[in-house]
Formats: structure tokens, C-alpha cells, sequence
């Protein structure tokens, strides 16, 4: 009686999203659960791994997870059990899936793979099936443990050198290993024989033919020099106007990335976290938040550092270039502060007299 209502409750919530659009992994799903119910196996599987190939579905996942029991991959069937767990909507589902998995913890090996410093574009496969997201956040994935057999764990990145580790592990047994840093290849060297042509001379310059000495004007006809200072002094101002404007304008778009990137890890670690965050994952979406927050915390960075030096440039503009000689001397030697920067030290200095 308890399996009979817990296969209605499957039946009942085939799917978690609307349904517009998913006809067909609907159609599959529900002909998929009739076969299992009247005990037809090997089309309920084979219709289940159908319907979850068209739309991923935590319902299929959960038969795909019996399935694999009975063609005997435990290890499978764990993973499969704990990736429904975390996505079914029904409690007594999610209870359910967990109980399965822990039914099974004594005929699998359980491996937790850890990363920091992880290379853009990462792939991680254990055994050939891609992990890259349990690696992200931490999580254990089941392989099928003893007999002596060497379990293959790689990791791979553009312009990286790949990463390779063999292990063995046995019943119920959970060890963790940790995926290091990527190396950066070498750039190719330039071919063996290559030699750079050496830079052509120029020729000497013609020396001009001497021109006559003109006697200098009089005196009287000279005109008075212009006002140097007083010349560039609006275009001064004008550019620490638009250094300030432009530090402000970066100072913003920091914020704005930084917002962006800590929303964006909170949904990679929400798509793959499960109730006791020991679940296995394999949401590719996961992986590909993960990347993108990366790259908005990144520009984050950037934008601040870029817009404190922008405002910094101003202010120096402003108060040495434009302040200072739009003043007459009288007024420079009133207290005043001035921006100092030197090896060791960056700040405001207060000069002039009280």
C-alpha cells in the first residue's frame, strides 16, 4: 500500500514547470509510468530516459534511479536518487529519493571533489561523465567501488595543461581529492633558424645651405608675450571635470557588477543545493552561473580600482592645475589642502599659513 501511494504521488506531479511547450516529454513520462506500473521494465526505462533526454524531469530521474538498480549500477542509481531529492516538489518524494540513497551507501564509493582558483571555461569528468558543477560546490558523486578497478579523474581548460588522477576506492568508503590549479602552457617559441632582419639605415641627412643672418627688429616693434597660464587654464578644469565625472561613472558600474555577480553565485549554488547540501549535481546551468558571476565580480574589480584612480586624477588636476594658479600668490598662502602622493604615503597634506 505505502509503494502504491508513493507511485500516485509520482503520477500526480509528472513535471515541475508549466506545461506549455513540453507535450511531448509529458506524453512520454506518463506512457513511460503506465509500463512500470503494469511491470513492463525495459520499455518504461528505455521511455523515462526518453522523456528526461526531451525535458529533464526529477520524476523521471527517480525511475531512471530504479532502473539502474536493477540493471546493477548502485553508483548510477545513488547519484540519480540524490539529484531527484533535491528537485522533487513533494516532501514525501524527497524523503522518498533520500531513503533510496541511503539504501544504498554500502555498495558505492562516495568521492567529494574540491577546487579553488578553478581556470575559466573548467571541465572536470570522473570516469568520462562531466562533474565540473559538483566540483564547484563541493558535493560527493557515487562510483562503483572495489574490485581493484582505477577509477580516471580529469580536468581541462583552454590554454591549460589537463590534469589527470587514478584512484581506487572501496564499499561505503568516501574520500575527497582536491582539483589544483591549472597550469598555463607556454607560448610557442619562434622557429629554430628564424632570425630577424636587421633594421634598415637610414640616410644621412642634406645639410641645408646656410640662409642670411636677418638683423633683429627694434625693440619697439616687439609684442608683449601672451599669458601662458592663464591660456590652458578652462581646458584644465574642464579635464578634471570629466575625470570626476568618469571615476563616478566606473565607482557605479562596480556596484552595479558586484550586485550582479553575488545574485548570480547565489543561483549556481541554489540550483545544485539540496536540503543537507551533501547532494550530487549535474545542472549544467550551475556551471555556467558560476562563470558568469566570476566574470561580473571580475569587472566589479576593475570598475572600482579604475574609477578610484579616475577620481584621484581629478582631484589632482583640480586642486594643482586649476585651484592653485587661479589664485594670486597672496591667496596660495592661506591653509589649504593639497593632494600628496609619494613612496610611502597617499593623502591630503594641509599647507600654507594660519
Amino acid at each position: 500500500m505505502k509503494r502504491t501511494l508513493l507511485l500516485l504521488a509520482f503520477a500526480s506531479h509528472p513535471v515541475l514547470a508549466d506545461d506549455s511547450g513540453k507535450d511531448a516529454a509529458d506524453a512520454k513520462y506518463n506512457s513511460a509510468f503506465k509500463h512500470f506500473q503494469g511491470r513492463d521494465f525495459t520499455t518504461a526505462c528505455a521511455e523515462f530516459a526518453e522523456s528526461e533526454k526531451l525535458e529533464p524531469n526529477p520524476g523521471a530521474e527517480y525511475f531512471l534511479a530504479e532502473c539502474a538498480i536493477r540493471d546493477g549500477h548502485p553508483a548510477h542509481a545513488w547519484n540519480l536518487f540524490k539529484l531527484a531529492a533535491a528537485r522533487l516538489p513533494d516532501p514525501r518524494q524527497r524523503a522518498a529519493a533520500d531513503q533510496k540513497a541511503a539504501d544504498l551507501a554500502g555498495q558505492v564509493g562516495l568521492v567529494t571533489l574540491q577546487g579553488t582558483q578553478l581556470a575559466p571555461a573548467l571541465e572536470v569528468r570522473l570516469d568520462g561523465e562531466v562533474v565540473t558543477s559538483q566540483v564547484l560546490v563541493g558535493l560527493p558523486v557515487a562510483v562503483e567501488p572495489g574490485g581493484g578497478a582505477n577509477h580516471v579523474l580529469r580536468a581541462s581548460a583552454p590554454g591549460r595543461h589537463e590534469w589527470t588522477k587514478e584512484f581506487t576506492i572501496g564499499n561505503g568508503e568516501s574520500i575527497a581529492i582536491s582539483v589544483p590549479v591549472l597550469p598555463a602552457e607556454p607560448t610557442s617559441p619562434p622557429p629554430a633558424g628564424a632570425t630577424t632582419p636587421p633594421a634598415a639605415t637610414p640616410p644621412p641627412a642634406a645639410t641645408p645651405p646656410p640662409q642670411p643672418v636677418s638683423p633683429p627688429p627694434p625693440a619697439a616693434t616687439l609684442a608683449p608675450a601672451p599669458d601662458v597660464e592663464a591660456a590652458p587654464r578652462s581646458d584644465r578644469r574642464t579635464l578634471a571635470l570629466g575625470l570626476a565625472a568618469g571615476g563616478t561613472v566606473a565607482l557605479g558600474a562596480g556596484v552595479v557588477f558586484g550586485l550582479l555577480a553575488r545574485s548570480e553565485w547565489h543561483d549556481a549554488q541554489s540550483s545544485c543545493a539540496g536540503p543537507s547540501m551533501t547532494i550530487a549535481c549535474t545542472d549544467p546551468s550551475a556551471d555556467q552561473k558560476r562563470q558568469s558571476a566570476q566574470t561580473k565580480a571580475t569587472i566589479s574589480t576593475i570598475a572600482f580600482v579604475g574609477g578610484g584612480l579616475t577620481l584621484a586624477a581629478g582631484a589632482i588636476v583640480y586642486f594643482v592645475y586649476v585651484r592653485d594658479r587661479s589664485e594670486p600668490a597672496s591667496a596660495q598662502t592661506k591653509p589649504h589642502l593639497v593632494p600628496v602622493a609619494t613612496a610611502n604615503h597617499v593623502g591630503l597634506d594641509l599647507v600654507g599659513r594660519f
